[in-house]
């Protein structure tokens, strides 16, 4: 179930369950994502932890199944809020709203892998095995990952306890 609240009137709401045999339905999915970005921008953070996590973008439900199921287990709600969430699974964030993000709020921002981390360890991942794994990146059309990779746009000051 989705958590509604006051500022939730322009979100959209959560798809439909697929049924079984269904074919995809065009149009549901966003890979760019810059216009789920612009029509539901992160504006601010929690103070305290909430146990909700949210979905912003255009995902087909059984994309989501994973998701909900383990998140559910762990004890968190889902809700369309802007503002308290925990975790958030998006299909794409920029860097304005990275520098807004509490330290113990995480983010699955590497598409297409089932994994959130905080800002911090995902900044501290990346960066290490950048040199890594930069030339095989190099060959990606993926702007988002060859930005990460080349962590050109991250906030100074981590807490990287």
């Amino acid at each position: 179930q989705v958590e509604e609240s006051e500022g939730d009137k322009n979100v959209e709401n959560p798809p439909a369950p697929a049924t079984k045999g269904s074919p995809p339905v065009p149009g549901r999915r966003t890979m760019g994502g810059f216009d789920v970005i612009k029509r539901n921008p992160i504006l601010s953070a929690p103070s305290n932890k909430t146990k909700k996590f949210r979905v912003r973008g255009r995902y087909r439900p059984v994309e989501l199944v994973f998701v909900s199921e383990v998140l559910g287990d762990l004890g968190y709600r889902r809700t369309n809020s802007n503002k308290d969430w925990d975790i958030i699974w998006t299909v794409r964030m920029v860097k304005e709203e990275f520098a807004i993000l509490a330290l113990f709020q995480k983010v699955n921002y590497m598409p297409g892998m089932h994994f959130v981390c905080s800002k911090d360890l995902l900044h501290k991942s990346i960066c290490s095995s950048r040199d890594k794994w930069m030339k095989d990146l190099e060959d990606t059309s993926d702007q988002s990952v060859l930005d990460l990779a080349r962590c050109n746009f991250w906030p100074v000051g981590f807490n990287l306890e």
